[in-house]
Order: C-alpha cells, then sequence, then structure tokens
C-alpha cells in the first residue's frame, strides 16, 4: 500500500511513537509501508497498538522492530 511522502525530517527528533490498529494480528498495511519507506529515518521508537482484545502484541512489536532493524523502547497496548 503506497502512501504519500512527509514532509519532516524525523532524524531531528529524539523519538518516534508509532500508533497503529492491529489488523488480523499484524500493524495496519498503511503503517508497515511507513515503516518501510522511513526506518532508515527512525532509531528511537515507541509503539501504541489498538485492539478489542486485551492480550499481549509482542509479536506485532517484533516484526515492527525487525522492519525497522531496531528495538523499541516500550509497548502499549489499548
Amino acid at each position: 500500500m503506497n502512501i504519500n511522502d512527509i514532509n519532516v525530517d524525523l532524524n531531528k527528533y529524539k523519538k518516534v511513537i508509532i500508533v497503529s490498529p492491529i489488523w488480523v494480528f499484524s500493524i495496519s498495511a498503511p503503517i508497515r509501508d511507513f515503516c518501510y519507506k522511513y526506518k532508515n529515518d527512525i532509531t528511537n521508537t515507541e509503539y501504541i497498538f489498538t485492539h478489542y482484545m486485551n492480550t499481549s502484541f509482542n509479536n506485532v512489536a517484533n516484526e515492527v522492530d525487525k522492519i525497522l532493524n531496531n528495538k523499541r523502547k516500550n509497548i502499549h497496548q489499548y
């Protein structure tokens, strides 16, 4: 899923918080594309995932870590 370019230099930020609903136990397609597109510009991350189930989404966080080639600092589930 292609997304539009952003006019923001992500390297200027100390932390990028990635927020995504969980779609079929994975991050949403637009957020996945964002991560692939800007993975070289994101170094410090936290994740916020939303889903109706009250469960851990560590597998989803691990997927995003792998895409970004970066280990998240924190994960929140709602």
